[in-house]
């Protein structure tokens, strides 16, 4: 059966701009993350290793000054003399660092203001063991307000070495301003494909479009075969977003399972029964790429009851999305794919456990989104801290020669040397109002917590 499409486009953020719910700018800074491995709602709240998310040291939890699980030593002072520096933003004592955000739009106040909120929290645990090489890190917060993004990234190019451990939802402007200047990156967003490609970064979390991991699919498939013959795909309706959908439907057909229907939804939220509906009786499994109160609201208005809802791109982790559901549940088991490591398991993880202290200590609470940023944090510490000279291309140089990168442990295996490379691995969660569980059945662990079966990866048609 042909999908049914329905495509209502909304280019650009005039004309409605005003009456935008903050949840449909949330909604598209989650489905912004599709397929990228690591892709986290932004405003969510809960090693090197013999087996990925396993630690290699027997499990010992390693609480020295800046150690971070089997990452080892992260930041410390300077072992003798401070090393050579002439670089933009960096001094003798100092390092000065940018985080992109847009917390200070006027359309959704405080979105990705999670970003300096752990670039503080990161720099400050860092900063009492030390610095990176006895250089005490300096948080400059570029908030890029939505639309501003390429004009901030400009300021950063005055007095920044580098940009951490943030994003812009519309980061496609930046990436001109910062190549110019040499302005290295390694964020915890950037949602367009061509901003994941670009030069003089790491990248942590990727699409592709040559290759797709739909592991999550394939492990679903032999209890809900029936089901994932009828697919309805529910998505946003922005370029980035909406090609990378389409992609993936290609992906799903080219497997042997069934599109049925593939709706864009309007970011402004408008007439969400409009999208919903042609989804009755056509699909029994849904991709849902949005997970708010709105879309929840409308699947059960409808009547629409699928019996299967998967989340290829892990919006779904995060308490915000536990919390929507708490507040409007769907009758329908809920699978999510990560490739960070499920923090229900810290206990058998020294790394995870880690984290969750650390967080503890920052923010009094565990925020699952808040695991990407961490890891490119420990990213660029751990590359800075073994630089003779501190440059730009020296961190991203060391950065980006790891082909099996984990964080110490919090996240899968990923070759940090090719950033269209997507991950082979993923572990799969189940979602509902009640918290985010490990599958370990399904998810058939063959290395550590995650499946890292290669036949996860397939070609893009």
């Amino acid at each position: 059966m042909a999908a049914d499409k329905t495509h209502q486009i909304t280019m650009g953020f005039g004309g409605r701009s005003s009456k935008w719910p903050r949840t449909a700018l949330v909604m598209l800074m989650s489905a912004a993350t599709l397929l990228s491995g690591c892709g986290h709602s932004e405003t969510a709240t809960t090693t090197t290793t013999t087996k990925a998310g396993q630690s290699a040291n027997g499990g010992s939890t390693k609480t020295e000054p800046g150690v971070f699980g089997d990452l080892g030593q992260v930041c410390g002072p300077a072992k003798g003399d401070v090393v050579k520096s002439d670089a933009r933003g960096v001094s003798d004592t100092e390092i000065q660092i940018g985080v992109l955000n847009d917390a200070g739009n006027s359309l959704s106040p405080g979105l990705g203001a999670a970003y300096p909120a752990v670039a503080k929290a990161f720099a400050d645990w860092c900063n009492e063991a030390g610095g990176i090489n006895g250089r005490k890190i300096v948080i400059n917060d570029r908030d890029a307000k939505l639309f501003d993004a390429a004009a901030v990234v400009i300021d950063a190019c005055q007095s920044d070495f580098m940009l951490v451990g943030g994003g812009a939802a519309l980061d496609a402007p930046t990436i001109q301003p910062r190549l110019e200047c040499g302005l290295g990156s390694i964020p915890a967003m950037n949602p367009s494909y061509e901003g994941q490609i670009a030069d003089l970064q790491a990248v942590v979390g990727r699409t592709s479009d040559r290759e797709s991991n739909w592991g999550l699919f394939r492990l679903l498939k032999p209890e809900f075969e029936d089901a994932l013959s009828k697919i309805g795909i529910l998505t946003v309706d922005t370029p980035d977003v909406r090609v990378a959908y389409e992609r993936f439907q290609k992906v799903l057909e080219a497997q042997g399972l069934g599109v049925t229907s593939f709706q864009a939804v309007a970011v402004s939220l408008d007439n969400v029964r409009t999208y919903v509906q042609p989804l009755v009786g056509k699909s029994e499994t849904l991709v849902l790429a949005l997970p708010v109160p709105e879309i929840f609201r409308a699947i059960n208005d409808v009547g629409y009851k699928p019996k299967l809802v998967a989340d290829q791109g892990s919006v779904f982790y995060s308490n915000d999305a536990v919390d929507n559901l708490k507040k409007v549940p769907l009758d329908a088991p809920i699978y999510s794919a990560a490739t960070t490591y499920p923090l229900d398991l810290a206990d058998e993880n020294p790394t995870a456990t880690r984290f969750i202290k650390l967080e503890k200590a920052a923010f009094g609470k565990v925020d699952p989104s808040h695991v990407t940023p961490w890891i490119t944090w420990l990213l660029f510490a751990k590359s800075a801290s073994t630089c003779d000279e501190l440059t730009v291309k020296c961190v991203i140089d060391n950065a980006t020669t790891d082909k099996a990168y984990t964080a110490g442990g919090l996240m899968a295996p990923i070759d940090l040397s090719d950033p269209t490379k997507p991950n082979q691995c993923l572990a799969v969660n189940k979602i509902s109002g009640d918290g985010i569980v490990y599958d370990r059945k399904l998810t058939q662990p063959t290395d550590g917590v995650f499946n890292c079966d290669p036949k996860n990866v397939v070609p893009i048609p």
